[in-house]
């Protein structure tokens, strides 16, 4: 590996990444991603997540145990699997900073190609080389000036700079929202090929994490890597967010230990492993129910059975003239 080096046309290392962020072009789509992650973070109830460390799948995939370099989260909707995502890339941060942790979470407003994608990944991957080295090599550097910004040229400096690199973590999420479609599905599929490839290359130094709802299409790809089993402990985690929130919305309850958890066994069977219906319930009791008593009513008689009757309470308010809107709307949003 060679460096440029000093001369009558030298510029400082940080004018030569300053080059390369401007051939990657990726800074607006970072920081949508950024925000993501942030509020993820923010989102998660103290206490949540703690499981993952202690899951025998997700330690053989951190500590590289041989053909564990794929890990694959497939959940229900509402089931936090973005916050399990999120809470996964601030354990690696965490316990490995020379480690890069990059991430992309999918979305169904915003649709990206293979190429826009990778691009997005390979502006983190530089700036996590950029904080462990003060140079830039020629070869790097040429690639990025010398070649347009094609998918090709993409793969090629992302294989580059994961070389560099001591270990890399790829978090991919929200991969169901790309089976919407056939074309979005073939740009994910080009997305999910290449990392898959590049864990193969580099077997030792490069992890890769999905986490998306159950799509046959996705199933096909994935089903020969080590599949996340989260079921279990998301139904504590659920468990632990409606017993805060409970309490936050009536402090009586820390007093009344038995009715709560009267309460909170009633409210976790029809929740299961589904934060949206938690959160939801919670709304409704807090809409609902001034009082101990009232809460107590509401939870035995006045909550819906599942989520579905949620929704359809919801409908039964709007007005007949604009039903078909707010189902359009609540269809683009879920």
């Amino acid at each position: 590996m060679t460096f440029i080096k000093h001369s009558a046309d030298y510029y400082p290392p940080a004018e030569h990444y300053k080059q390369i962020r401007l051939w990657i072009s990726s800074w607006q789509q970072n920081e949508a991603n950024s925000n993501r992650h942030r509020t993820n973070n923010k989102n998660r109830q103290d206490g949540t997540c703690g499981w993952l460390t202690m899951n025998s799948a997700y330690s053989a995939w951190q500590t590289g145990v041989p053909n564990s370099s794929i890990l694959w989260l497939s959940a229900p909707p509402g089931f936090g699997k973005s916050i399990i995502c999120s809470h996964a890339v601030q354990l690696i941060q965490d316990s490995d900073p020379k480690a890069a942790a990059v991430y992309h979470f999918y979305q169904h407003d915003q649709t990206y190609t293979a190429c826009e994608t990778l691009r997005i990944l390979a502006g983190q991957l530089l700036d996590c080389y950029e904080k462990g080295s003060n140079q830039i090599d020629d070869e790097l550097y040429l690639k990025t000036q010398r070649t347009p910004c094609s998918l090709e040229n993409v793969q090629g400096v992302i294989v580059m700079l994961v070389k560099r690199l001591p270990k890399t973590y790829f978090f991919i999420d929200g991969l169901d929202e790309e089976a919407t479609s056939p074309t979005r599905w073939m740009d994910a599929s080009t997305v999910i090929d290449f990392l898959i490839q590049l864990s193969i290359a580099s077997p030792d130094t490069v992890r890769i994490w999905f986490s998306n709802q159950f799509r046959p299409c996705i199933s096909d790809k994935l089903k020969p890597h080590t599949a996340l089993d989260v079921k279990d402990q998301v139904r504590a985690d659920v468990r632990l967010y409606l017993s805060h929130a409970m309490s936050r919305s009536n402090p009586e309850l820390d007093e009344q230990e038995e009715q709560k958890n009267e309460m909170l066994e009633k409210l976790q069977n029809r929740a299961e492993g589904n934060f949206l219906w938690a959160s939801l319930m919670i709304k409704a009791l807090q809409e609902e129910a001034n009082s101990l008593t009232e809460m107590k009513r509401f939870v035995e008689r006045g909550l819906p059975e599942d989520l579905d009757g949620y929704y359809r309470r919801i409908f039964s308010r709007i007005k007949k003239s604009q039903q078909r809107l707010a189902w359009c709307v609540f269809f683009c949003c879920i």
